[in-house]
């Protein structure tokens, strides 16, 4: 049966943070966890929190993670902390790490190693943090389905700064990388209950993309430039496209490879603005899509945004009612978007999940499954429930 504790610190010395942590954990846990799940703000040097955590606890404990660009443990979201959970895990659920680095821009290889290194540990849950500043997430993914299967349950999120898009690191056990990808891999008997949602409604009609560059460099759409659909969407706003792009994701409502299409007017996932090229005008987006894709332009509220989260939560609690902890991977943009009213967002899903054990980041893109098939999302609010 899984026990779990949540810590965090806070702290101007990123070794003596992590050492804090490691010592509070000991202490609510009556002694060493069996695997640490880890997420550090990235105004702290990872090897030195990594080095204060195993410091106390030993090279004997399992530990995964990432840099963050914000935390979230059992009150709600917070920043430039150290935040972990320890897990035992009782004898018949076990926990190995895997980390390796991108090569040669190859991401769909990196996450195919990964995940044929995983399958010969006989899996039942993954953990994914991917340096979402060097790393194509999808392509990550695809890697790991191409190993694993297009349903095996992950769950997991992009490893981000503070907002400078410059340098992410990623954790297992006793190494710290950039450019690469960290995996839990969880073998033995586990339930997981998962959802997403994003609070943004699909309007107007369809519209195929008909041309895109390195995955994500969106060239045109209908055959048209697309930076210039996206402001003739956004009418007199247009010439602040580019602070007001996080606003408005696009909508893929036509399925994408290897998933089913949506029901009529639900979203299957978000594609962020992350940027305009004004010259090609082109859109840059904060992940891949395909050309044929359909997606739809989109609008929201706050206050639309803030409830997602509460349904989000709601609909994993109905299939797994009695969690033993939650991992919630949230969207910076989310963040940004809500700005002073970003804890807002979470007081809803922290109530409904009442006294059990909570920990998350704010991601650069969430992997969460939808209906059965694991997918990286933008600006979406995810959470997994897990049961051993």
């Amino acid at each position: 049966m899984i026990e779990a504790s949540t810590v965090s610190i806070v702290h101007d010395d990123a070794r003596l943070a992590g050492r804090d942590a490691a010592d509070e954990l000991v202490d609510v846990m009556g002694g060493r966890p069996d695997f640490v799940l880890l997420f550090a703000s990235a105004k702290y040097e990872g090897r030195a929190v990594l080095d204060g955590l195993r410091g106390r606890l030993g090279g004997g404990v399992r530990i995964a993670g990432c840099s963050s660009f914000a935390e979230i443990d059992g009150k709600g979201g917070l920043t430039e902390s150290v935040t972990a959970m320890g897990f035992r895990l009782g004898s018949a659920l076990r926990v190995a790490t895997l980390l390796d680095v991108s090569r040669d821009g190859d991401d769909r290889g990196l996450g195919r190693r990964l995940g044929e290194r995983a399958q010969a540990l006989d899996p039942s849950l993954i953990l994914v943090f991917y340096d979402s500043l060097r790393c194509n997430g999808p392509h990550v993914l695809r890697g790991l389905q191409d190993a694993l299967g297009a349903t095996f349950p992950m769950v997991g999120g992009g490893a981000g700064d503070l907002g400078e898009f410059v340098r992410a690191y990623q954790i297992a056990d006793g190494e710290v990388i950039t450019g690469g990808a960290s995996i839990a891999v969880f073998s033995g008997p586990i339930r997981i209950a998962t959802a997403a949602r994003s609070g943004w409604i699909p309007v107007g009609g369809e519209h195929r993309i008909t041309a895109v560059e390195k995955g994500n460099v969106l060239l045109t759409i209908d055959d048209r430039p697309a930076l210039e659909l996206y402001q003739e969407y956004l009418g007199p706003r247009a010439a602040a496209v580019a602070s007001l792009a996080v606003e408005f994701p696009l909508a893929v409502v036509g399925g994408l490879e290897g998933t089913c299409r949506p029901a009529e007017g639900e979203i299957a996932v978000l594609r962020a603005v992350a940027g305009i090229d004004v010259q090609r005008k082109a859109l840059l987006l904060g992940g891949d899509l395909p050309e044929g894709t359909l997606v739809r332009m989109t609008t929201g509220t706050r206050d639309e945004v803030i409830r997602a989260a509460e349904e989000a939560t709601a609909q994993a609690l109905r299939s797994l009612p009695n969690p033993s902890c939650a991992l919630l991977f949230d969207c910076m943009a989310r963040k940004l978007v809500l700005g002073t009213r970003y804890r807002d967002e979470l007081k809803e899903p922290m109530a409904r999940l009442g006294s059990i054990p909570k920990i998350g980041f704010y991601t650069h893109g969430e992997l969460s499954p939808v209906d059965g098939v694991c997918m990286c999302h933008n600006e979406t609010f995810t959470l997994a429930l897990l049961e051993g």
